[in-house]
């Protein structure tokens, strides 16, 4: 009789128990009597819940967007560069070609404006929302459609040299619309460059936190010398020493040069292994010697002879003169080449190719 009355109290028990965790399970909440595990932080990954409208995205997939942009800009800019500089070579852009200059060489056709389109349309639409980077790489492509079409326009009437034909009577009409063409671009060029770097040196800046700073990390060294580079390249403006302040670059100048030291330290303690600091160490130091160069130009005061200056006066033959911006921007362009093309993983951000500054466009 105790046996039955025990059995029933048992089955009773375990009913009641039964439910109770079937309760908390269906609430979600912890289950009473059971000692929760202590999770330590780093034992498992946790996987927070994201707010649609507040996505998070990886490095990986900001890289991957920046990139894309930069992409476009460093194919496409370099040319329509080169197409002013052409151009401008032998008109004169107040009065506009007449016909009776002693050489007449037109300009460059650009690269077509749809290379890249596709992988930019879906940049624009996948990874991190970046509306005002978004919107002006919009306007860069408008614009270099607009100009794209004027200057293949123009490349083929001066190609065919069918000035001869109507006394340079398109060559007129087509001047101002061409330099209207120009002006739209270069702005553009302009505003997409200054969106892209805080947000590429910012992704720089991520990166270095990876590897941890040290003698002997060349990678973090690295890195930290391209922030450096770009703070120093930043500091030059125009096609002369003139609109340089001395005082800030030789401080930015020290700068880089002490952090590219490190770097090279950095790289012989691994045994020249890190194959990454090898493909980019030889570019850096040639950008540190025309730095210097341009310095000492500044600081002593060295005058351009007759032969310097006449290659000064058109900015493609700028850099052929030691100490200035442009050979300056140059060898910094090596440094950009070097850099990219050794990506140190797949969140490698890259930079974008510098330009010398144009001369005012001022189409009537």
């Amino acid at each position: 009789m105790k046996q039955n009355s025990f059995l029933k109290n048992l089955v009773f028990v375990t009913v009641v128990l039964a439910a109770v965790f079937a309760w908390y399970r269906y609430k979600g909440d912890p289950i009473p009597f059971v000692d929760q595990p202590e999770v330590q932080v780093g034992e498992m990954e946790v996987t927070p819940v994201q707010d649609p409208e507040a996505e998070e995205f990886t490095p990986t997939e900001t890289a991957k967007k920046l990139n894309t942009f930069t992409q476009v800009l460093n194919y496409q800019s370099g040319r329509a560069f080169d197409s002013y500089e052409r151009y401008t070579s032998w008109v004169d852009l107040k009065k506009g070609p007449t016909g009776k200059e002693s050489s007449i060489y037109g300009l460059y056709e650009l690269y077509d404006p749809q290379y890249y389109a596709d992988e930019t349309d879906e940049a624009i639409e996948e990874g991190p929302s970046l509306p005002e980077l978004e919107t002006a790489v919009d306007s860069y492509r408008v614009s270099l459609t607009q100009l794209s079409e004027i200057a293949q326009k123009a490349n083929r009437y001066y190609d065919h040299e069918d000035y001869l034909d109507d006394a340079m009577a398109e060559g007129k009409s087509m001047h101002q619309p061409l330099l209207q063409a120009f002006s739209r671009y270069f702005a553009a060029d302009k505003t997409l460059r200054e969106l892209l770097l805080p947000l590429q040196t910012g992704q720089i800046r991520k990166e270095t936190l990876e590897y941890s700073e040290g003698e002997y990390n060349p990678r973090w060294h690295g890195l930290n010398t391209t922030l450096k580079a770009l703070d120093l390249i930043g500091s030059v403006r125009g096609y002369t020493t003139e609109s340089v302040n001395r005082d800030t670059f030789a401080l930015k100048l020290d700068g880089f040069r002490t952090a590219l030291e490190a770097w090279e330290r950095a790289y012989k303690a691994e045994g020249s292994a890190d194959s990454w600091s090898q493909g980019c160490l030889t570019q850096y130091f040639e950008f540190l010697k025309s730095a210097k160069d341009m310095n000492r130009r500044m600081r002593d005061k060295v005058p351009f002879d007759e032969s310097e200056k006449m290659w000064l006066r058109s900015p493609s033959t700028a850099h052929f003169v030691e100490g200035t911006p442009a050979k300056l921007y140059e060898q910094f362009q090596m440094v950009v080449s070097s850099y990219n093309s050794n990506p140190l993983n797949d969140r490698h951000v890259w930079l974008t190719e510098p330009t010398l500054p144009v001369p005012t466009v001022s189409p009537r």
